[in-house]
C-alpha cells in the first residue's frame, strides 16, 4: 500500500476500511506492507502528533490486534530526522525476519527484505 503524506480523509478512510475488511475475512493470515506516512512513534507505540489520520490508523491497528515489525527508520530525506514510514503489519505468526537494505537509485527509503513462514498455510 502507499498512502501519500497529503492523502485526503476519504482516501485515509478507504485504506482503513480495506485493512479492516481484510483482517475480518482472513484472521491470522494477513501481511500488510506499505509506505503509510503516519506520524507514530513505533518505539513507544504512541502517536507523535494531533494528526487525526494517524490517530484513526493507530486505533484500527490496536483494534485488529496487528503487530508492526519495522523497528528501524526506513526513510530519511535531507536533514530530516529518520523515521519509520514503511510498515510491515501482521495479525499472525507468519513473519520470520526483516533485513534492512540500502535504498535503490535515488530513493530515500530503505529496501526491506522480508522472510515469511508459508508453512502456516499448509
Amino acid at each position: 500500500m502507499y498512502r501519500s503524506p497529503s492523502s485526503t480523509n476519504e482516501n485515509n478512510d478507504a485504506i482503513n476500511n480495506l485493512i479492516s475488511e481484510t483482517c475480518n475475512q482472513h484472521v491470522g493470515n494477513n501481511l500488510i506492507i506499505g509506505d503509510f506516512n503516519y506520524h507514530i512513534d513505533w518505539s513507544i507505540h504512541d502517536i507523535t502528533t494531533n494528526d487525526n489520520s494517524s490517530q484513526k490508523f493507530y486505533k484500527l491497528f490496536k483494534k485488529k490486534f496487528l503487530t508492526q515489525h519495522v523497528h528501524n527508520p526506513t526513510g530519511c530525506r535531507g536533514s530530516n530526522e529518520p523515521s519509520i514510514l514503511d510498515l510491515v503489519l501482521t495479525d499472525g505468526d507468519l513473519l520470520d525476519t526483516i533485513n534492512y537494505l540500502s535504498p535503490l537509485g535515488k530513493s530515500d527509503h530503505s529496501v526491506l527484505s522480508i522472510t515469511c513462514d508459508i508453512n502456516i498455510f499448509l
